[in-house]
């Protein structure tokens, strides 16, 4: 099971595509997404989600930042990851920085839709467990990061 901490990694020719590294915090659970988020790599990116709702954590924070490519299918499937979330009665958050990934989801029309935590500056202060200071434990206020769209 993903919240206990099992990494899901896809190759592609050797390289690294995707990598989903769980972390739990309290009755929060940090899903960190490293690299492409496509077609090739959607079906892993579900099937992570699949597994932590399938954890005791109340919350789901998908850290998208590290995202360094993502099509119409990685969109899709953030959000079908929202609509699973709903479904499960668990809090959904999508923790972006503004750039490529935070641009698609607005030309998508989903920053209204999808709770976005999105990163204000380029450093981000964090904890000991590796997860930024604002979102430790089930809170996610307060710079720096802000709710929904900040244009």
């Amino acid at each position: 099971m993903i919240g206990s901490g099992v990494v899901r990694d896809v190759m592609t020719k050797g390289v690294l595509a995707l990598r989903v590294t769980p972390r739990t915090m309290g009755e929060s659970l940090l899903l960190r997404v490293e690299g492409r988020l496509t077609v090739a790599t959607a079906p892993t990116f579900h099937s992570a989600i699949a597994s932590a709702l399938h954890s005791n954590a109340r919350t789901l924070v998908i850290d998208l930042r590290e995202v360094t490519d993502i099509d119409a299918r990685g969109i899709g499937a953030l959000v079908k990851a929202h609509l699973l979330g709903q479904q499960h009665n668990r809090s959904i958050r999508f923790l972006i920085r503004n750039g490529h990934v935070a641009h698609l989801i607005r030309l998508a029309n989903l920053n209204e839709a999808l709770t976005l935590l999105e990163e204000a500056g380029e450093s981000v202060p964090q904890g000991e467990s590796g997860m930024p200071h604002h979102l430790q434990g089930s809170h996610a206020d307060g710079p720096p990061y802000a709710h929904g769209d900040q244009s």
